[in-house]
């Protein structure tokens, strides 16, 4: 789920709050309806936990989209330096090692989405 804190006392409680890192639902006990609200600021008073992984989120998603770039500019059908394989080759291990650092959660996404686009592209190869 995306429920990060959610309360857990034993009172007779007729609502069930549940924290995010970007909103704050409330689900209803007696109906089960859940509302959610973006929090009030970004900026304002948050537990450091949430604000640190608020800023490794955001961190490991600039990382992953600067490691796809390379990884695009370092693929063999791209003509960027066409004449260079072992410059080429040094890009994609240079972006192997930015999607690591990114995080493995991240490198995950990206190899599903590789695949998934690769294996689109491998439909549309093979059609007579």
């Amino acid at each position: 789920t995306d429920c990060w804190m959610v309360n857990a006392d034993d009172s007779l409680e007729v609502s069930n709050r549940c924290r995010g890192l970007w909103w704050e639902c409330v689900t209803s006990t007696l109906d089960g309806i859940r509302t959610c609200d973006d929090y009030d600021s970004i900026l304002a008073e948050h537990p450091l936990k949430l604000v640190l992984t608020r800023a490794l989120m955001i961190v490991a998603d600039i990382l992953t989209g600067f490691a796809f770039i390379l990884l695009t500019l370092g693929l063999d059908c791209v003509r960027l330096l066409p004449d260079h394989p072992p410059t080429k080759a040094r890009v994609s291990l240079v972006a192997a090692a930015v999607q690591l650092v990114a995080g493995p959660d991240h490198s995950r996404t990206l190899y599903r989405a590789g695949r998934s686009a690769t294996g689109k592209m491998y439909a549309l190869n093979t059609r007579v």
